[in-house]
């Protein structure tokens, strides 16, 4: 199975997690700004990451699912991940995202996965890297 992570990034933090989630499945790696969606075709797992913005997904990964629209992801599998602080009042992105998800057709893989960062503009949580393997039952 071919696998992809879409991801956006402000600090580096989100970008981290994407490129451990990309080395456990080897999955091929995208940043929010390059999306095309014709090209997204031959990738059967899809992984969406966004650090979380004023309790939603940035701006930018809320651009690629406006492309998106339009087109049919039937049959494909799809999770999302977030980084954000460690409180109930940052919200998260991750589940928003898989709403969108489920809204583009895609089949949800498993539940999303939080990355907990330290401060605004972070670095990531200790331990936080580990949560990465959760991703491998994903083959």
């Amino acid at each position: 199975m071919k696998a992809i992570i879409v991801y956006d990034t402000k600090f580096g933090n989100t970008e981290q997690v994407a490129e451990g989630i990309a080395k456990v499945l080897n999955a091929d790696l995208i940043k929010v700004t390059e999306v095309d969606p014709a090209k997204l075709k031959i990738y059967d797992i899809f992984i969406f990451g966004s650090p979380t913005h004023a309790w939603n997904m940035s701006g930018g990964m809320k651009k690629v699912f406006n492309k998106l629209k339009g087109h049919s992801f039937e049959g494909k599998k799809a999770t999302a991940f977030d980084t954000k602080l460690n409180t109930r009042f940052a919200g998260n992105a991750a589940t928003k995202i898989q709403s969108k998800l489920k809204k583009l057709g895609f089949s949800i893989a498993m539940k999303p996965v939080h990355f907990f960062v330290i401060g605004r503009e972070g670095p990531l949580a200790d331990g936080e890297m580990e949560k990465v393997k959760a991703f491998s039952t994903l083959k």
